[in-house]
């Protein structure tokens, strides 16, 4: 089977480089210790992603590794915030917690635009709420990769 093309690369390694960006440019000041390991796992992605894109070979094994990390970190995340808002108001259901957590993610968006801008905006939730749902994409992309090879 023929090494992936640079349409199959290109986009994941923006959506790295995306996350990179975010990780740069952030205030990082006050984050947890689950908000440093998440982005020391996406450095490590970017720089896998850059070993992918140069190299191909096994790196690919190293991308998928690295993607599903990520994800188990962010769903760790999203549990913790998710079970702060429910201990808070345990009459709404969990339901109603995670609807909180969708809505202070808009709620962050409307200060970081208003205050920063719309990049910044984008960038910001891009951390918070887009970069694990595109990592099941990529999952699905090595895994589905993966099974053309051996068939």
């Amino acid at each position: 089977m023929s090494a992936p093309s640079l349409t199959a690369k290109g986009p994941l390694l923006v959506m790295w480089s995306l996350f990179v960006a975010a990780v740069l440019l952030l205030d990082w000041s006050t984050a947890s210790r689950l908000y440093y390991a998440i982005n020391v796992i996406g450095l490590v992605g970017f720089a896998t992603a850059v070993g992918w894109f140069l190299m191909n070979g096994r790196w690919r094994y190293a991308c998928l590794s690295v993607s599903v990390l990520l994800l188990v970190l962010y769903v760790i995340q999203w549990s913790i915030q998710i079970e702060e808002l429910y201990s808070a108001d345990r009459e709404g259901g969990f339901g109603t917690a995670v609807y909180r957590l969708v809505q202070a993610w808009g709620i962050l968006f409307a200060f970081h635009r208003e205050r920063f801008g719309i990049p910044w905006a984008v960038l910001a939730t891009y951390w918070d709420a887009l970069m694990a749902p595109l990592q099941l994409l990529v999952i699905a992309f090595f895994l589905r990769a993966g099974r053309s090879q051996t068939s």
